[in-house]
C-alpha cells in the first residue's frame, strides 16, 4: 500500500519530494525484497529528480543500481544516472546579478564524461539495448562539438591576445 501511495504522488505531479517517502519508508522495511526495495528507491529518485534535487536523485539512482539483482533494474538505474548528468550539461547557472549564464565548458564536458560512463555501465548490464548505445553516440557527439567549440575559443582568446600585445608594441 504505501507504494501505490508513492505511485499516486509521484503520478499526482505535485508534491513530488513527498512521494519519495513511502518510497523509502518501502524499501526499508523488512519484508521487502530486494526487486521491491531496489524498485522502491528507484522511484524515490524519479521523485526527487520531478523535485528538481539533482543530486538527492542521483544518490537514489546509485543505490538502486546497488540494490538491484537483475541486469535490466540495473540498466534502468544507470540509465537515470546517466540522463541526470546528461541533464546537468546543459543547465545554466545564476550569476550574481541574477543572470542566467550557460555553464563554463569544461564543467559541461566532465557532466557529459559521467554521463556517456553512466549509459556505458548501463550497456554492460543490457549489451543489446539500443536506445542506450544511441544515447551514448549522443553524448558523444555533444562532447565532441563542445571540445571543438573550446579550441575555437582558445583560438580566438590567443588571437585576440597577440593584437592587444602587438598594439602594445606600437
Amino acid at each position: 500500500k504505501l507504494f501505490d501511495a508513492g505511485m499516486a504522488l509521484l503520478n499526482q505531479g505535485s508534491a513530488q519530494r513527498l512521494a519519495a517517502a513511502p518510497f523509502l519508508e518501502v524499501a526499508e522495511r523488512d519484508d521487502a525484497t530486494p526487486a521491491l526495495a531496489a524498485s522502491a528507491v528507484f522511484n524515490a529518485g524519479v521523485a526527487m529528480m520531478r523535485a528538481g534535487d539533482a543530486e538527492e536523485a542521483e544518490r537514489r539512482f546509485a543505490d538502486a543500481d546497488l540494490l538491484a539483482r537483475d541486469d535490466r533494474a540495473r540498466a534502468t538505474a544507470r540509465a537515470a544516472l546517466g540522463a541526470l548528468r546528461y541533464q546537468a550539461a546543459s543547465e545554466m547557472r545564476t550569476d550574481e546579478s541574477g543572470q542566467a549564464t550557460p555553464r563554463p565548458i569544461d564543467e559541461r564536458i566532465g557532466a557529459l564524461v559521467e554521463a556517456a560512463a553512466a549509459y556505458r555501465a548501463a550497456l554492460d548490464a543490457t549489451p543489446r539495448n539500443k536506445q542506450l548505445a544511441a544515447k551514448i553516440e549522443l553524448v558523444r557527439r555533444a562532447i565532441a562539438e563542445l571540445r571543438r567549440e573550446k579550441a575555437e575559443q582558445e583560438q580566438q582568446r590567443q588571437q585576440m591576445q597577440d593584437l592587444a600585445d602587438a598594439l602594445d608594441q606600437l
